[in-house]
């Protein structure tokens, strides 16, 4: 029986390595838990996958469905097979058919050798078309890695289409071998947490997470031969507003408040009217790739850049890239930070909001 699943997995990843951009997913498997859970008489089974280890702990995200109503979920390791350890849920996004739940696997005789925390990227972005990898336990076939399709968003949902089952719930979705979303629920189609939601909400939890630190596809602007902005304007806001970066199709502008700048007066420079201030943290993070991606319960419904320095939320975060997804926008294309930010991100050409 021990040989039969290994079979099974053995041809899913020699179909996946024919591909020519194939990923070196073997490894990727010793992050890869079998997650088993039984409420009100009803047994399921899921995916889940490591986030972090510690010397006699390992942390494992799912999704909140796969485990919820039971207080100590089985867990199955990729180098262990057939045998399971008892884990407890540390946090869960109960009542929602997409949240998120933390399990956590205690003791050194409990983890076996070799595992794996899968590495996050945020910057990393699955666009409509890309072949990505989900790995899980589909119609009951043991640690099966396949290529399904980015069918497009809802929401802030990641859609994919081929060949998923509710066996993938929980599992990851890889790029580059790196995890860009979890998925939460399969129907017609699954739908997929991105990984800078899924990071926020360990982050929420007390858990800094891996994350690589490569930037999105950065393509220059046309402002000039170079990329860089129109060379008339004073040494000072050439420094504010340096170099364009081109994220996912889009021309973004880094707006300076603490060069004195703000978004109509950068846009300006290239001779275009102030557009919309970005709401996503990639935008950020091209312009500053080292830095962290924080959560805000108050400010502004936009990415900002904090260097610590600043007053409010943001002077409690330095280097990082702050979201706040469901609070008002309050600065205007006129407007600066009013101290409390340091950078904004707006595009040029557009109408202001």
């Amino acid at each position: 029986m021990k040989r039969g699943w290994r079979s099974i997995a053995g041809i899913a990843l020699w179909v996946l390595l024919r591909n020519p951009w194939a990923q070196n997913i073997d490894d990727q498997l010793h992050g890869i838990v079998k997650i088993s859970s039984e409420s009100d008489g009803i047994r399921r089974t899921g995916t889940g996958f490591i986030v972090k280890l510690d010397a006699d702990a390992a942390y494992i995200l799912t999704a909140s469905h796969v485990v919820e109503g039971d207080s100590s979920p089985r867990i199955e390791f990729y180098n262990r097979h057939g045998r399971t350890s008892s884990s407890r849920t540390l946090d869960l996004q109960g009542g929602q058919d997409k949240g998120l739940a933390l399990l956590l696997v205690e003791g050194k005789d409990r983890l076996p050798p070799g595992l794996l925390a899968l590495t996050f990227s945020t910057s990393v972005t699955a666009r409509r078309g890309d072949q990505v990898v989900a790995i899980g336990f589909p119609s009951g076939a043991d640690w099966q890695a396949i290529i399904v399709n980015v069918a497009g968003r809802a929401g802030t949902d990641i859609t994919l289409s081929g060949g998923l089952s509710e066996g993938n719930s929980g599992g990851p979705i890889l790029k580059d071998n790196r995890v860009v979303g979890i998925v939460t629920t399969v129907r017609q189609l699954g739908y997929a947490t991105p990984a800078a939601i899924a990071k926020l909400y360990l982050e929420g939890n007390g858990l800094a997470i891996a994350e690589t630190k490569d930037v999105p596809r950065v393509e220059r602007s046309d402002t000039d031969a170079v990329g860089r902005l129109p060379a008339h304007t004073s040494p000072d806001w050439r420094t504010a507003a340096t170099e364009a970066r081109t994220v996912n199709g889009t021309a973004y502008y880094e707006v300076d408040f603490k060069q004195g700048l703000v978004a109509e007066s950068v846009c300006s420079l290239v001779q275009k009217a102030p557009g919309q201030f970005a709401t996503d943290p990639s935008v950020c993070l091209a312009f500053h790739p080292d830095a962290a991606v924080k959560i805000a319960l108050s400010g502004d419904r936009a990415v900002v850049y904090c260097t610590g320095l600043e007053q409010g939320v943001c002077g409690a975060h330095k280097n990082a890239c702050l979201v706040c997804p469901s609070c008002r926008l309050g600065v205007g294309p006129k407007e600066s930070g009013g101290g409390l930010y340091a950078r904004m991100y707006t595009t040029c050409g557009g109408s202001s909001r």
